[in-house]
């Protein structure tokens, strides 16, 4: 009984929260690691052992990335290439060349300064493509870049998933080999799930679509989309990125649209889990000690992913207006790279004050985010005032 009690203080606490938030425009997942911070062992500890959740909430990774791989298919991709490819792959190396000597220099390890840089460098598609499309820039020039730019981040996230159990130290070989082995088994893994996708799946779903059967529908997808997990694990790389690959195969499928709006409440519902599990897991006592460092690693994370990012568009021959708005909408973290910490977590890659901390900078920019994206007109228009771009 006290684990449903848990659960249903958490549910009540994150529909209150998110109906409040929403009100500043703040951001839901935001409300949901407030929820999981207040509630969990550090404050009030209502939820005493965060650890109870933690396998049911990494489903909610695996549902995003699931719902994530339906959006993408190979004809999506090449239309895009050169500003999916060019842009979105300049900035995420670059901006992961920066933070990665900036976090190793700051006095951790070469596999942990790596994740953090990598998640640093990833921002939120779910705040930049909410407010491009409520303000009504999604069709513009800065709008279709950050887009762009969003796509081959995700994909990036793919890959340090793939990292992260090469880097948890699972086994004796050197890393280098672990990280080969690591890559052949994903090679493997995407061809496998590409010939289940292209000649098992869609038979499957023409004889549950036969049926006319709205619950065996449902069922059907959850199933092939745990089985995908199940089958990945297997494989010993993270459950999300099977759900990512047959996700994909199934892009392109005719009962696309179906699929996500079966998918939906389950990935809410799930991711919102994983974003209060956590919240439990921060350790807030940082705050009141670091609160200063908070604020200035938040404004430096800010800055640089601002000039990282217009610098590369800028670069492509992008109008400097346009450039400098890509790098304010970009400049946050974003929700994958607060899921890779807490994986790196799981995975006894970082410490978890580190991570504690890591988050809390992520949480803070994407809480700043909003004001940010509305205000980009007057913030470029400012720089620009004083800038020689």
């Amino acid at each position: 009984m006290a684990f449903f009690e848990e659960l249903l203080i958490l549910l009540t606490g994150a529909l209150l929260l998110s109906i409040t938030l929403l009100r500043f425009n703040i951001p839901t997942l935001v409300a949901y690691i407030c929820v999981g911070a207040a509630v969990g062992p550090f404050a009030l500890n209502w939820v005493s052992d965060p650890s109870a959740f933690s396998f049911l909430a990494e489903f909610g990774v695996v549902f995003l990335l699931f719902a994530l791989g339906l959006e993408f298919s190979g004809e999506k991709l090449w239309k895009l290439r050169k500003t999916v490819f060019g842009v979105g792959g300049v900035q995420v190396g670059a901006c992961c060349l920066i933070f990665t000597a900036a976090v190793y220099l700051w006095g951790t390890h070469l596999e942990s300064a790596i994740l953090i840089a990598g998640a640093l460098a990833l921002s939120s598609t779910a705040i930049v493509s909410k407010e491009l499309t409520q303000s009504k820039q999604l069709q513009t020039k800065a709008g279709h870049l950050s887009i762009s730019v969003l796509l081959f981040q995700d994909l990036a996230a793919v890959v340090f998933l793939i990292l992260i159990p090469v880097f948890s130290g699972q086994g004796d070989m050197p890393l280098v080999q672990s990280l080969g082995l690591a890559l052949g088994k994903g090679i493997i893994l995407f061809v496998l799930l590409l010939s289940i996708g292209q000649w098992v799946l869609p038979f499957v779903y023409k004889e549950v679509a036969r049926d006319g059967s709205d619950e065996i529908f449902v069922l059907s997808t959850l199933v092939i989309c745990l089985l995908s997990a199940w089958l990945t694990h297997s494989f010993h790389l993270s459950m999300a990125l099977g759900s990512f690959i047959i996700g994909m195969m199934l892009g392109e499928s005719p009962f696309k649209q179906q699929i996500e709006i079966d998918i939906r409440p389950f990935k809410h519902i799930l991711l919102s889990l994983f974003f209060m599990t956590i919240g439990m897991n921060i350790d807030l006592t940082l705050i009141p000690e670091f609160w200063l460092r908070l604020l200035l690693f938040t404004g430096a994370l800010l800055v640089i992913k601002t000039i990282a990012v217009a610098s590369v568009v800028l670069w492509l021959k992008t109008p400097a207006n346009d450039a400098i708005k890509v790098g304010l909408y970009l400049s946050q973290a974003g929700e994958f790279g607060i899921a890779l910490i807490t994986l790196a977590k799981m995975h006894n890659i970082l410490p978890s004050d580190q991570a504690s901390f890591i988050i809390l900078i992520a949480v803070f920019s994407m809480m700043l985010s909003p004001w940010i994206m509305q205000h980009s007109n007057k913030i470029t228009n400012a720089l620009q005032r004083r800038s020689p771009l």
